[in-house]
């Protein structure tokens, strides 16, 4: 007799067969799971920001052919809010802006509560009100992804969110200048227009001593970059593709103003005042011939000059070329004489002193006569020496004569010459 509670079994029964059970992807790389529902409490003061982080097809692609159905690494994401800081000018005059200060982005990591993230892709974190990018990315910089432009208002509760993990993509390149020698610290601006959204996401950076700039990670898209910098003209790229392809990009030097104030017999003013239509700066003079010049210019397309001469105003009008120089500024005028400026560019190796050795001096055949200045030469960027006029005829070089260039009769304006310096 069969034991009570179960079935007796048919004498001749055939055994039950059932199929295999069909592997499957765990749940967290499968697209069409909705988010969880996630309960966000926001502390005082501040907002909670809960949701989920999904693979692309393409991360989840890539994911699969290296790692095969190993579970992917969530619990190693980093992902970090950037909350944006709107900077603010300051009215008033300007001073000459110098590539070597450090410039800070206008998006700043926030000081946020400890963020936590699951093993199937949840989040949840606490934030200061503010505009955030959210941006989420694995340790090796492989995948990426970025919520922008996210708004976190005091005591609101926001999620579930999805959070999109791509394969992550470089922007990379040199910047150099005409002479073909890489461009220091150039400010870099990359924006990319994030589907469904009026307002662009923007990044910041600066190129290197190499003159190299390198945005990653990248989320596949379109991208335009901006080059900015006081010494060369703006320069963009246009609807840009993150790869692995380095872009070279080209700047020429930015326009230069040299004038003079025909003073005549009264005393040279101390400086010139270059206005614009936003923008104002002062421009100190020199002596002897009560010249100046300056190579950083308010970024518009007609400008004037103004000096005080004996307490009334003087003042010429120019308008700002797209290549090249403005014309010579005569304040005043007639000026005695026209003004020439010498432009020097070192390129390869360092100078510890520069030497512009003028026609005339009491030795001809030696540098060290003419104009001197010390005190270390960067290479592959313009050094400046005023107080020329146009006919002369002077030659550059170091101290020791070993890079000493062919003489060069100035005409008015800027004049550029380079000199080459091996690398010690």
């Amino acid at each position: 007799m069969a034991p009570r509670g179960k079935p007796a079994a048919a004498a001749n029964a055939a055994p039950v067969v059932r199929p295999a059970a069909t592997p499957t992807m765990p749940q967290f790389l499968d697209l069409a799971v909705p988010p969880p529902e996630v309960a966000c409490v926001p502390k005082p003061g501040r907002a909670c920001l809960a949701g989920r982080v999904v693979l692309s097809p393409k991360a989840r692609d890539l994911w699969q052919r290296q790692q095969g159905t190993a579970p992917f690494a969530f619990t190693s994401l980093r992902i970090t809010p950037h909350r944006h800081v709107m900077d603010e000018h300051k009215q008033g005059d300007e001073v000459e802006d110098d590539d070597d200060s450090d410039e800070t982005d206008n998006r700043h990591t926030c000081a946020c509560d400890e963020i936590y993230v699951g093993s199937d892709g949840r989040f949840e974190l606490g934030l200061l009100p503010g505009l955030y990018d959210v941006q989420a990315r694995t340790e090796d910089n492989a995948f990426t992804g970025v919520l922008a432009r996210f708004e976190a208002k005091e005591r609101a509760s926001v999620g579930p969110v999805e959070l999109l993990l791509n394969v992550a993509m470089h922007l990379t390149g040199v910047v150099r200048n005409p002479q073909g020698q890489p461009v220091a610290n150039v400010r870099v601006e990359v924006q990319r227009t994030a589907p469904g959204r009026l307002q662009p996401q923007s990044i910041h950076g600066r190129t290197d001593q190499d003159g190299h700039f390198d945005f990653a990670p990248m989320e596949e898209g379109l991208y335009d970059l901006e080059f900015t910098s006081s010494r060369y003209r703006s320069a963009s790229l246009f609807g840009v593709s993150a790869n692995h392809s380095p872009f070279e990009v080209r700047m020429t030097r930015s326009p230069a103003l040299l004038g003079m104030v025909a003073a005549g017999d009264q005393d040279c003013p101390p400086f010139v005042e270059v206005r614009g239509r936003l923008r104002s700066m002062r421009v100190p003079t020199e002596t002897p011939g009560c010249t100046f010049y300056t190579q950083t210019l308010p970024p518009e397309e007609q400008l004037h000059v103004v000096a005080t001469l004996a307490g009334r105003n003087i003042e010429q009008y120019f308008t700002v070329p797209v290549l090249g120089d403005p014309p010579v500024v005569c304040l005043g005028g007639p000026c005695p004489f026209n003004p020439a400026v010498v432009l020097v560019m070192p390129i390869g190796g360092e100078m510890d002193a520069l030497f512009v050795d003028t026609e005339g001096s009491e030795n001809d055949e030696e540098l060290g006569q003419g104009m001197v200045t010390s005190g270390g030469f960067a290479p592959n960027r313009f050094y400046a020496f005023a107080g020329f006029r146009a006919g002369q005829t002077v030659r550059v070089g170091d101290p020791d004569q070993r890079h000493a260039q062919a003489r060069v009769t100035l005409h008015t304006g800027v004049n550029e010459l380079t000199i080459t310096v091996p690398q010690h």
